[in-house]
């Protein structure tokens, strides 16, 4: 009796003890959710009428976030406490500063990036993982850091003994929890917010639930490969929505063996609309970090800060509506330049075990192009160097190989900086052209990183002084033009941007090949450093195809994707100057889309980061995860809760991850014999 009265006592102490600790725990996050309000700016796009909604559901997130958490931190504090109270402090105190510390640290990522970090964090290198946080890193986070992790230490060692919970309210708080961890688990199961933007949607979430559930079925695999239902080709076409055809639906040659090679049917979309000329031409793609078409050009609902790609695009083929095909730079080169699937965590992912496979700098290279990529950063991250190595390209240059006489970007209060400005970059991109020996044709790719955190250029005050004097130009109402000034300093890297793209074409302009070259202008993916409208907005950017040879420039609001530039590329060089092409590939697209009026004909997955496929677009419907919705003009979302249409568009995408699952297992896309036939030398280009 006694031993089971001392069981008791010890119990009742060791709930009376934890209580104080769940007492600060929950005002520390309750104070970390209001330090959030204020520095994401919530406040400011928040609209009044579901503000107390707004603030109900964050906290309630928070709540359903400690819950789950108390049975598990209560196991580790009464197992320590049963050796000793002392050592039952030092082991809560650690534990519970750590979870404040992480908490307090995503926080922290998404007020800077504006969205919730997932699991995407486990598909970067330690390198990549540095270089990203050297640049959001500056003096002043690292002291604010530092002073807190010794205030959360000392409020766990002082105040939890003076803010003791009656036992029954502590007994009835870790109850339930208790039914929290069972039954309802780390992220609630609940309908999402609907605040208006994805960006508040986003900010009422938990960023420590999100963190570690997203963590957990990674690191788990509990996410089960997508079948179809049975007989679902039967009543579905391609596109997963009708039985009517979509520009990329596709008779595919061998489907059990090469999941995505088919019969070409590419449009080429530039014919019609340039003359012929006698030469091939060359052709320049800029590559613009963080472009998107919510600050450039027309109804940019920002406001546009690209005066002169604004003018360039009234003389060129311009797409409005164009989709990146992910939120991050991962894909861009591979749907740009070889309109490839995903595969598990992007298509240079695949590192070594990169299929041998076709791309537009391969194909060129077969017709006698020379090739060039050039990098303002390090070419290493996401791949790209190894990817652009597997195309056989013949001159890779990035920040390292810039030598002497060029500055490099600020760098910021760690002294970080990304690399080179877009002046630079255009600069040394000059210099490598006069260093071409040969006369041949040239096919190059330039990728700018100014437009990226920490937004530092050269000659920084001279961009503020034009925002100052644009933003009154630009008649924004009072809350737009309010959130453009808390992002000023990634829109004055706009305009440094912009600056330095009509220096180049002035420069360019002076050049013998100038009336011969295809200038490709696009964003690898809309800049997520400033608040999003939409779902569908970090994939919204422009895409300008600007040349002398342009006899009808003309806008076109279709909505195409980076998965289209290659097909119409190769599709246009082989009518006009005979090139030869493969008959048979892998392309997801099928080429641009040239309707003048709002339309749209195709089927795009879309993947947001490297462990999520969850977005699709659909002719006129856009599926995210749980929710439907109808796509407008100026890529405009309406919810549709149309259940058949959600189930058919869930179909679709599906049938596309099947294919890239088959694909992931077997890396393999194209038959050897396709490859050998476009092979330089007898050499198959892998």
């Amino acid at each position: 009796m006694k031993l089971k009265g001392r069981r008791q006592n010890i119990f009742k102490k060791a709930m009376s003890l934890f209580g104080g600790y769940v007492v600060v725990l929950l005002v520390i996050l309750f104070l970390l959710r209001l330090f959030e309000f204020f520095s994401s700016n919530v406040s400011q796009l928040l609209a009044a009428d579901v503000s107390w909604k707004y603030y109900m559901t964050a906290f309630y997130f928070d709540l359903m976030y400690l819950l789950f958490l108390l049975p598990v931190l209560f196991v580790f504090f009464f197992m320590a406490y049963w050796q000793s109270e002392r050592l039952a402090k030092i082991v809560t105190v650690t534990l519970f500063s750590l979870i404040v510390v992480g908490h307090a640290m995503l926080i922290h990522y998404f007020t800077t990036a504006l969205n919730p970090l997932g699991a995407d964090l486990f598909q970067y290198s330690m390198t990549e993982i540095s270089q990203t946080v050297g640049a959001a890193l500056t003096g002043s986070v690292i002291v604010t850091l530092l002073l807190a992790v010794v205030l959360v230490v000392l409020l766990f060692i002082f105040v939890p003994q003076k803010l003791k919970l009656p036992i029954k309210l502590t007994y009835g708080v870790l109850g339930a929890g208790l039914i929290v961890f069972l039954f309802v688990g780390i992220a609630p199961a609940s309908p999402k917010p609907d605040f208006g933007s994805e960006y508040i949607n986003e900010s009422s979430a938990n960023k420590s639930a999100y963190f570690y559930q997203e963590a957990f079925y990674y690191i788990s695999g509990w996410e089960q490969t997508d079948k179809l239902p049975l007989f679902a080709d039967f009543f579905l076409g391609y596109d997963g929505v009708s039985s009517n055809k979509v520009r990329n639906e596709f008779v595919y040659a061998d489907e059990q063996n090469f999941p995505f090679l088919h019969v070409n049917s590419n449009e080429d979309a530039l014919s019609a609309f340039m003359k012929k000329g006698e030469d091939p031409p060359d052709i320049v793609m800029i590559v613009v970090e963080g472009l998107g078409r919510a600050f450039s050009n027309e109804d940019a609902y920002l406001g546009s800060y690209t005066p002169f790609l604004d003018s360039l695009s009234h003389h060129s083929l311009y797409w409005e509506n164009c989709l990146s095909t992910s939120g991050r730079t991962f894909s861009v080169l591979p749907s740009l330049l070889a309109s490839l699937p995903f595969g598990e965590h992007g298509f240079a992912e695949l590192g070594d075990a990169m299929p041998a496979h076709q791309s537009l700098i391969k194909l060129l290279k077969y017709n006698g192009y020379h090739s060039r990529f050039m990098y303002a950063g390090d070419s290493n991250f996401d791949n790209m160097r190894l990817f652009m190595e597997r195309q056989a390209c013949d001159e890779i240059i990035d920040k390292s190989d810039f030598g002497n006489g060029y500055d490099l970007l600020p760098g910021n209060a760690s002294g970080f900086s990304w690399g080179y400005g877009d002046f630079e970059l255009y600069r040394r991109f000059f210099q490598a052209l006069d260093q071409q020996k040969d006369t041949t044709p040239s096919v190059n790719v330039l990728l700018t990183v100014a437009t990226h955190s920490p937004f530092l250029v050269n000659n920084q005050a001279k961009y503020r002084e034009q925002f100052e004097a644009l933003l009154p130009e630009l008649e924004l109402n009072g809350q737009m033009e309010s959130l453009c000034r808390n992002y000023q300093q990634q829109l004055e890297t706009v305009l440094y941007m912009d600056d330095a793209m009509r220096s180049f074409f002035n420069d360019y302009r002076k050049r013998e090949s100038f009336e011969n070259t295809i200038f490709i202008i696009t964003g690898d993916h809309r800049m997520p450093d400033i608040p999003m409208s939409t779902r569908i907005d970090r994939y919204h950017v422009p895409l300008i195809v600007y040349s002398p040879m342009i006899e009808r420039p003309t806008k076109f609001s279709s909505v195409v994707a980076h998965f289209d530039v290659t097909p119409s590329l190769t599709e246009y060089l082989k009518n006009d100057f005979d090139f030869a092409m493969p008959e048979l590939n892998c392309w997801l697209g099928a080429g641009l889309d040239t309707t003048v009026t709002f339309a749209s004909r195709s089927t795009y997955p879309l993947m947001q980061t490297k462990t999520t496929i969850s977005n699709m677009v659909s002719e006129n419907y856009f599926l995210d995860s749980e929710r439907l919705y109808l796509i407008g003009p100026n890529m405009t979302l309406i919810e549709d809760n149309n259940p058949e249409m959600f189930d058919r568009l869930n179909l679709n995408l599906m049938k596309f991850k099947n294919k890239n699952n088959q694909f992931i297992q077997e890396q393999r896309l194209y038959p050897d014999s396709l490859l050998t036939m476009f092979s330089i030398n007898g050499e198959t280009m892998n």
